[in-house]
């Protein structure tokens, strides 16, 4: 579900241990990950086009949805932004 994500370019990583790599038009992974945290939910960026997503071992499916969805409005919301439009 990442992968379809607009403003995704690549997933990968085995697991849960996962690095959502960013097209360039989302700008700075870091100001992506800040957004995230005042959503609720902690990632960090280890490139400037990389979130790294390490959740719990238990993880559950209602929680992985609820990240995947805003994650989706984080990312639409950025490409509006560089796209001139309100995201």
């Amino acid at each position: 579900q990442l992968a379809a994500l607009e403003g995704v370019a690549e997933v990968r990583g085995r697991g849960l241990l996962l690095g959502v790599g960013l097209e360039e038009r989302v700008g700075p992974a870091g100001e992506g990950a800040e957004e995230l945290a005042g959503r609720g939910f902690i990632v960090n960026a280890p490139r400037p086009d990389t979130l790294r997503l390490a959740p719990p071992l238990i993880l559950p499916e209602a929680d992985a949805q609820a990240f995947t969805a805003v994650l989706g409005r984080v990312l639409g919301e950025r490409v509006g932004a560089a796209d001139g439009g309100p995201g």
